[in-house]
């Protein structure tokens, strides 16, 4: 499946991560919110340079994170990004990036749409 696809958050699926504790996931989905934004700043600083390593593991942790609660776009957006960087590809992530900050904010929005407070 690819990106245009995925939910923006698949509450499902992070319930199930979460052993059906919403109150849990609800945690961990504001502690998400308010890590991610440096993940964000470490990989566009590691783009803007042209880290390939660096990119690499920077799409990989927001790849494991938004897997983990639910933000199946972001992390299919994280996870193209971090196989570019692998495989050594670099040349279309600055409108990668921007793509995946435009979706933390949409994510944003849909998790208080689901339920969930504002951090």
């Amino acid at each position: 499946m690819n990106s245009e696809e995925q939910k923006i958050f698949d509450l499902e699926h992070g319930m199930m991560i979460f052993g059906n504790d919403k109150e849990m996931l609800g945690l961990i989905i504001k502690d998400f919110i308010q890590n991610a934004p440096a993940d964000l700043d470490a990989l566009e600083a590691a783009v803007g340079n042209m880290l390939v390593e660096e990119t690499e593991r920077y799409a990989h942790r927001l790849v494991g994170a938004a897997g983990m609660i639910g933000a199946m776009k972001l992390m299919d957006l994280a996870r193209q990004m971090e196989t570019d960087a692998k495989e050594g590809r670099l040349k279309r992530a600055d409108l990668m990036l921007r793509t995946l900050k435009d979706e933390f904010v949409s994510f944003k929005c849909e998790i208080e749409t689901q339920g969930f407070e504002k951090p």
